[in-house]
């Protein structure tokens, strides 16, 4: 896979560099060494400048415009006129090199000229004035005549190179064999280094997926260069693919936990279903009718312990993951409170109890739950009511200070540090909750999660036997 790659772009990139060499090749012939046609119509001053063997034919051509009078040379109006606008001069010599006529000439060009002079002259440019000259020759009659052209050497000049044509035509194959080599071999070594760097990063971004497809998720690239979009991608499902898995590990490790605890919670009473169950099927075992009863009550009152668990537990579960949505409706939270408070004291086993309510402000409007709301407020309380003395006194307020705030506090006996520490943890085994005999246990536990699903807090602090407070915060 690497290789193709690497390998497609060098070949890419090699016929784009083979191609661009030869439209060189072909830009250069053509500008150096192409046909040119000049127009007899010479009048455009661009043309005669345009390439380099313009000017050549346009001395060429020049004879067109040379007439004869009484057989005198001279140069048409329509001659001169493109001198002119070429920034152009002519002299017209004799066979002998005199000058018999000029137009436009500077002041250094001589009026005769040697063989050696001419040549001289058209070899080097500036030699006179400061012009690149051109030569033709015309006839009239026998008589021959030499014309020289003059144009500016800075619209066009020459230069002249000296080479050896049979070694040219020896060698020209190999000459540009070597040069389409070299060409290839560069080309080809930069493609690679260049394809390496290219495509290196892209490479490691393809094994990243491959690592995360095979489960490890541990992939992060530097998010920069031309791939930094991929690579911003890439770690952002990484990361995505990470936190689903923890994810899914805390939704595991909760199953498992509800699993453990309803095991652990449900065997005590099992075993008393079972072992009163066994008892009353026992035919070798005399008992009244009275202690026939009391077996059947125990057994039931095991399995609605057993039910009350269940639903507990289920219901902790579903607060923990989020599955119970909020039902939630304004309410005046004092009043609200008042209704529980009274709610409880209607109970015939707290009927004659101590517990006092008071507020700060009225009324404190805020959304809650009601259905669970009040069951948090009624397991903290009747925990306080259980778990003390019947002269106990139970004080709740509520306050909207600093957010609305929920206290209940009570002076009864208190609670050692162990159990203050474990109170929230569904494995901690109390023995005082066991044998109450009511519910399942867990009331503080679902009081927490209810109270957080509201986006509050709860907070307990105790001193044996000086009694407990807990206030919660939302």
């Amino acid at each position: 896979m690497n290789w193709k790659m690497t390998l497609r772009f060098i070949i890419t990139i090699t016929i784009v560099n083979m191609m661009i060499l030869l439209l060189v090749f072909s830009s250069l012939n053509y500008f150096l060494y192409g046909q040119y046609t000049f127009s007899r119509n010479t009048n455009d001053t661009n043309e005669i400048y345009s390439t380099p063997m313009a000017a050549e034919e346009f001395a060429s051509d020049f004879l067109q415009f040379i007439e004869f009078k009484d057989n005198n040379p001279n140069v048409s109006e329509e001659g001169i006129e493109i001198l002119k606008k070429n920034n152009g001069w002519v002299q017209i010599l004799d066979n002998n090199g005199y000058e018999v006529y000029s137009h436009l000439k500077p002041d250094n060009a001589p009026t005769h000229y040697s063989p050696v002079e001419i040549v001289h002259a058209y070899k080097y440019n500036g030699v006179i004035g400061d012009s690149s000259i051109f030569i033709g020759m015309i006839k009239n009659n026998d008589l021959k005549y030499s014309y020289i052209i003059g144009l500016p050497y800075d619209l066009v000049a020459r230069y002249i190179i000296y080479f050896n044509f049979s070694k040219i035509f020896k060698s020209y194959k190999q000459a540009i064999f070597i040069t389409l080599f070299s060409t290839l071999f560069i080309t080809i070594l930069i493609s690679y280094l260049f394809g390496r760097k290219l495509t290196n990063p892209l490479f490691k971004i393809i094994n990243g997926i491959k690592i995360l497809a095979s489960g490890d998720y541990n992939v992060y690239y530097p998010e920069k260069g031309i791939y930094k979009d991929i690579c911003s991608s890439i770690n952002n499902l990484s990361l995505k693919l990470k936190e689903n898995r923890m994810e899914k590990e805390n939704l595991n490790k909760i199953r498992k936990n509800w699993i453990e605890n309803f095991c652990h919670d449900v065997k005590t009473p099992l075993s008393s279903i079972k072992g009163y169950g066994e008892i009353l099927l026992d035919d070798n075992y005399m008992s009244s009718n009275e202690e026939k009863d009391n077996y059947l009550k125990i057994i039931l009152e095991k399995t609605n312990y057993i039910e009350n668990l269940l639903n507990d537990l289920k219901l902790t579960y579903k607060l923990q993951n989020s599955l119970i949505p909020l039902k939630r409706q304004k309410v005046n939270l004092n009043d609200f409170m008042v209704e529980i408070i009274v709610n409880i004291l209607n109970h015939p086993l707290y009927e004659s109890r101590k517990v006092n309510f008071s507020y700060k402000e009225n009324p404190v409007f805020i959304d809650l739950d009601t259905h669970l709301f009040s069951r948090a407020i009624n397991n903290l309380v009747y925990n306080a009511l259980i778990h003390n003395t019947k002269d106990t006194i139970i004080d709740i307020s509520t306050s909207n200070d600093n957010g609305v705030c929920i206290l209940i506090e009570d002076n009864g006996m208190g609670m050692p540090k162990e159990k203050l520490d474990h109170l929230f943890h569904r494995n901690y085994n109390d023995k005082l909750l066991e044998e109450s005999k009511k519910g399942s246990g867990r009331g503080m536990i679902i009081s927490k999660e209810i109270i957080e699903a509201h986006g509050g807090t709860i907070q307990v602090t105790s001193q044996l036997g000086k009694g407990t407070k807990i206030t919660i915060v939302l």
